[in-house]
């Protein structure tokens, strides 16, 4: 376990003291506002796999889902609807990272009509096995000693996971063919007090909480583009879950998550960026 009082973002010093869980404690950036675990694991005792996605626990290979979810694949259809144009997909080579089960490989799929040169990384066994089970091919990618190139990398709910990365981007950035694009799922919530951001904070599988703006930074220092954005909630569902959610929340003895629902309406980010020539 190391201390790591420096901000990756703004490289500032001054930080104030956050959240403690597990063990772990959480510290703000004064001066862009980053939230960061200045006491993580060693950098050499977090693998490459960690980085994808794979969880800890007591588990070496804890299993945060075990099933692959449709509605989960159909929410990530309708996100690719809404930020990418088909065609400029079509026949391209993607590598979605921290695949999981393979709910994007499948919304890929149909995207596409199939029209894509398609793969995942995914270092948890069980969830490969699940993704492959369903004709989505999925293997482990050890991202340092890749020769592949693509047009579209995604990491969707990975950014957390990362020790360094900026380090993990220009990893990354090695990857890409020219004008090549990085999709990326994250969170928004630095605005938010210890108090009120949602928890638990899954210490220290989660290493860093962002934003929008330190993300978008991030990328425009390291040669890439701003292409476009998209903002969710934290729980998914339309009207029919609000209804769901609010039913629940009225009967006595049935958990709701209605106030999350409404709470934390914007703070999930899809963001798409290109590397510039």
């Amino acid at each position: 376990m190391s201390i790591r009082e420096t901000c990756y973002n703004c490289n500032s010093k001054s930080n104030v003291f956050y959240y403690t869980e597990n063990g772990f404690h959480l510290h703000q950036c004064k001066s862009c506002e980053l939230i960061f675990v200045i006491n993580p694991p060693n950098e050499e005792n977090i693998l490459n796999a960690h980085q994808q996605g794979l969880h800890r626990g007591k588990d070496k290979d804890l299993v945060v889902s075990q099933v692959f979810q449709e509605g989960k694949a159909n929410y990530l259809y309708s996100i690719l609807n809404e930020m990418f144009n088909k065609n400029e997909i079509k026949g391209k080579k993607w590598i979605d990272i921290g695949s999981g089960t393979g709910e994007l490989l499948l919304a890929l799929k149909q995207f596409t009509n199939n029209n894509i040169d398609l793969i995942g990384s995914e270092p948890n066994t069980l969830k490969r096995n699940i993704a492959n089970a369903k004709n989505l091919q999925t293997s482990y990618i050890d991202i340092d000693n890749c020769n592949l190139k693509f047009n579209f990398i995604s990491i969707l709910n990975v950014y957390s996971h990362l020790y360094d990365p900026v380090k993990f981007l220009k990893k990354l950035n090695n990857l890409l063919l020219p004008n090549g694009e990085i999709f990326i799922e994250t969170s928004d919530t630095v605005k938010y007090s210890a108090k009120d951001h949602y928890k638990p904070f899954h210490l220290p599988d989660h290493l860093s909480f962002a934003s929008e703006k330190i993300i978008r930074g991030i990328f425009l220092r390291n040669g890439y583009e701003f292409v476009s954005i998209k903002k969710t909630p934290l729980v998914k569902g339309g009207l029919i879950k609000l209804i769901k959610e609010t039913i629940k929340y009225i009967i006595p003895n049935y958990e709701s998550q209605l106030i999350k629902f409404v709470k934390y309406r914007k703070t999930d980010i899809f963001l798409r960026f290109r590397k510039k020539k």
